[in-house]
């Protein structure tokens, strides 16, 4: 579901998260801009290549909190509209 959300989104809601993913989260939250861009290079989305890359224990939560983060993101994207 992530892969086909990511996916959908345009060039500018993918800048624009990437943009307030950098500047309204610690550091700690870097992790999700990896996980964004490593299922956005992917034309497959390929699960264990994913969990590889992330290196993450807590992996179902890290694409839930992903999911909440990018739809968050859209919402103020989109609020002047």
């Amino acid at each position: 579901m992530i892969h086909e959300l990511i996916h959908s989104l345009t060039q500018n809601e993918k800048r624009y998260f990437k943009l307030q993913s950098s500047v309204m989260f610690d550091r700690t939250d870097k992790r999700f801009v990896k996980l964004f861009e490593t299922v956005a290079k992917q034309k497959i989305y390929n699960e264990i290549e994913v969990k590889k890359a992330c290196n993450d224990k807590h992996f179902p939560q890290l694409k839930a909190q992903l999911f909440d983060k990018i739809m968050e993101s859209l919402r103020n994207f989109h609020s002047g509209k």
